[in-house]
């Protein structure tokens, strides 16, 4: 269990299931995102330092 969901049912102990869940799925989505933003610039930051090696 994520902590926004965590946190959500401390503010909220008689939550909905189907809230729950939709906080779940937001939470896994947004960290595939980080996820994916740290990657494209991780591999931007390889092809910049490639550029500089092939221009000397």
């Amino acid at each position: 269990m994520s902590q926004i969901v965590q946190e959500h049912l401390r503010k909220y102990p008689q939550a909905r299931p189907s809230t729950l869940i939709i906080l779940q799925r937001k939470a896994e989505v947004t960290a595939q995102l980080q996820a994916e933003i740290k990657a494209e610039k991780r591999r931007k930051r390889l092809s910049w330092f490639g550029w500089i090696w092939r221009k000397s």
